[in-house]
């Protein structure tokens, strides 16, 4: 009995052992790093201003942010505009919520809380996984040593800690799901597949990516199996005529009888009950939309239901969006072989797992011998069905996402399921000819192995001025929290604020959740125009300290909007470069327009900006037929209303330019206004200071 006990708990140890580096070398992070920048704030600030965003103070809707002020209803009032983003169940959000609510306007301890979570979502697929397989194969060290292989892989550890339903959760939620079906395939557990299915569809979709295969090979076997025990009763019948066994002699009663036994399978049970449940949580996501919407967009127009669309390619013709078949099926290898290539390989880390990086043909090539393994696995392992379902999961969900595959690089991580299998194989040889021993040694290096893999992704990319800026940026937008909370807000910074050396607009979304951020150029997606109003305050990085209200701020500073524009009278009191409707400045490579008094009904036309360059082949290839840059916009995406003057500050490119025209227009209308002015001195700017 205890020889039986130590078999179990010493895999289980080292097990644990390994997956304690991913909280000894990250410890859950603290702050947006360097590291993955655009993929983890893009990720994790966004589903983290997602979840702080979620209350009973807004009916739980899902939403990003909230704007100033909205257009006015159905019933004449205005509502709060929201930017909705239901694109998956509320669990995932509803989960990151309680882990993060007693931190308040600690910035800090709430990336730190939700990241741990991710870890510990992480570990506990990583724990699933192996006791699932442990199951299956009956040799602990060989699932061990599968787990830890596979969860060495370079995506996986990538994507660990990111806060997002889309990656771990949906990970944890098929590892959960895979167990169900173990248990069930082993000792009939139904209710329990039952639950743990619709669990783990409260965190994500990729679950159907595995009941799909399970679903659909459990009722070809029910099927088959029913048939043959028909024709087996009737066979045995005096009058059965001695037809041959099996298959060959079924007769159409047999199958139709075989086909009536599939309507009581409980395979077909969890299909329907899983695609029912799915369906409420979608028609949940569509009502949350379409409320934080205000009721005025139809549901074809949602941005759930257009996602769908493009994601699966449903809305792009075949030669405009999307990757073609042989593009595809290499991009597919590519991930395969990354799923299957420990982190810790030489020469193979950050950077280097991207399919356009010339080091990657090898990569293509291990994906390559990864899938022949995978289906001689699925071929040799027993249970067969369950090892299909594994491997299958992967081919599940890539093949309907093809439209989104060149975009969602890090989807690689649902081949998880392929890399078990590929592992698995050798490793169930390995122990059946040379023993446990072999498989003991194996176990502990692969132990190593993720504990390496791990340290190293946590030093990627990483600087101490990186993590230094990070934090002083956290910490100057939680001075801005309790003063800002419900007012409204004007970012003031240039589109390309996503850079290392500027806050990332989905990151300020999460800095500023509870507050009304005007200046949707952060948009993540992109809702109805909203209005502009009057403003509150505005971020800026520009510092005055006898006007701003955070002096000991040292990279944002806020301002009441009465006093922002003194940061830029200099430039706009001096001669401007052309008069028209707006005044118009130029300083710095930036154009700003001003106008006093202005109210909403000067900035509801769309703006044209046409720039000229001092050498046309300087544009971008698809502009030089046109002989002019083209930087059209509305109004609130670089401005905003300050004390009745309507300002706006658009960034002009780097290229040289020789002259601006720009004015206003409604689509399908003349041209309400409009002027040409040259640009002076070096293109581009004046010597104003």
């Amino acid at each position: 009995m205890l020889a039986a006990r130590l078999r179990l708990s010493a895999p289980l140890l080292l097990l644990l052992l390994a997956l304690s580096t991913l909280f000894v070398f990250d410890g859950g992070r603290d702050h947006f790093y360097r590291y993955q920048y655009v993929v983890n704030s893009w990720n994790s600030g966004k589903n983290l201003a997602l979840a702080d965003n979620l209350s009973p103070a807004h009916d739980f809707r899902q939403f990003i942010q909230l704007y100033p002020e909205g257009q006015p209803d159905s019933e004449g009032d205005t509502a709060d505009p929201y930017e909705p983003y239901a694109r998956f169940p509320i669990g995932g959000h509803a989960l990151i919520k309680l882990v993060i609510l007693p931190f308040d306007d600690d910035l800090s301890a709430k990336i730190f809380a939700a990241r741990l979570l991710m870890l510990l979502l992480f570990s506990a697929a990583a724990l699933l996984a192996w006791h699932a397989l442990r199951r299956l194969t009956g040799s602990p060290w060989a699932a061990l040593t599968a787990v830890l292989l596979a969860g060495s892989s370079n995506f996986l550890l990538y994507v660990s800690d990111i806060v997002s339903n889309e990656m771990v959760m949906d990970l944890f939620g098929m590892m959960l799901v895979f167990h169900g079906m173990v248990i069930y395939e082993q000792e009939g557990r139904f209710r329990q597949l039952l639950v743990k299915s619709c669990a783990a569809l409260l965190l994500g979709w990729h679950i159907y990516a595995l009941l799909l295969p399970f679903i659909v090979l459990g009722l070809a076997r029910a099927l088959f199996r029913a048939v043959k025990a028909r024709r087996a009763t009737r066979r045995s019948h005096p009058n059965g005529g001695g037809a041959p066994a099996g298959l060959s002699g079924a007769t159409p009663a047999d199958w139709a009888g075989g086909l009536a036994a599939l309507l009581r399978s409980r395979y077909l049970l969890l299909g329907v009950a899983a695609l029912l449940f799915g369906m409420a949580l979608l028609t949940a996501n569509f009502a949350n939309e379409y409320l934080g919407l205000n009721g005025e967009v139809p549901l074809t127009e949602l941005p759930s239901f257009q996602s769908m669309l493009n994601r699966t390619g449903l809305d792009t013709a075949p030669e405009s969006g999307g990757l073609d078949w042989g593009d595809f099926i290499w991009r597919q290898f590519f991930n395969i072989g990354v799923m299957s290539l420990s982190h810790a390989l030489p020469g193979y880390g950050d950077g280097l797992a991207k399919p356009s990086n010339p080091a990657s043909g090898w990569i293509f090539g291990a994906g390559i011998l990864a899938t022949a393994i995978g289906i001689a696995g699925v071929i040799l392992l027993r249970p067969r069905m369950l090892f299909a379902v594994l491997a299958l999961s992967g081919f599940c969900w890539s093949l309907p996402m093809r439209y989104n595959a060149a975009n969602h690089f890090w989807e690689s991580i649902f081949y998880l399921g392929l890399a078990l299998v590929v592992f698995l194989l050798p490793l169930r040889y390995a122990g059946r000819r040379w023993g446990p021993r072999p498989l003991v040694a194996l176990s502990v290096a692969a132990a190593a192995v993720f504990a390496f893999s791990a340290w190293q992704m946590s030093r990627a990319g990483q600087s101490a001025e990186g993590e230094a800026f990070r934090r002083a940026e956290m910490a100057d937008f939680e001075t801005f929290r309790p003063l800002t909370r419900g007012k409204s807000v004007f970012l003031d910074w240039p589109p390309e604020a996503a850079s290392p050396n500027t806050p990332s607009g989905v990151a300020v979304n999460f800095y500023l959740s509870g507050s009304r951020i005007s200046n949707p150029q952060f948009q993540f997606a992109s809702p109805p125009v909203i209005e502009v109003r009057e403003v509150d305050f505005v971020v800026t990085g520009e510092f005055n300290e006898s006007a701003t209200l955070t002096p000991d701020n040292r990279l944002a500073f806020l301002y009441h909007s009465a006093d922002f524009l003194q940061l830029y009278r200099p430039v706009l009191s001096g001669p401007p470069a052309a008069r028209a409707e707006f005044n118009l400045h130029l300083h710095n490579n930036q154009l700003f327009y001003t106008r006093e008094p202005c109210g909403l009904g000067e900035i509801q036309e769309l703006f044209f900006l046409h720039l000229y360059p001092a050498q046309v082949s300087d544009l971008p290839e698809s502009r030089q037929q046109y002989g002019y840059g083209n930087q059209d916009f509305r109004f609130e995406r670089f401005g905003a209303i300050f004390g009745g003057v309507c300002f706006a500050r658009v960034p002009l490119p780097e290229y040289g330019i020789s002259s601006i025209r720009t004015g206003q227009y409604t689509p399908g209308q003349e041209r309400s206004w409009e002027v040409e002015f040259p640009v002076p001195g070096p293109p581009g700017r004046d010597a104003a200071p």
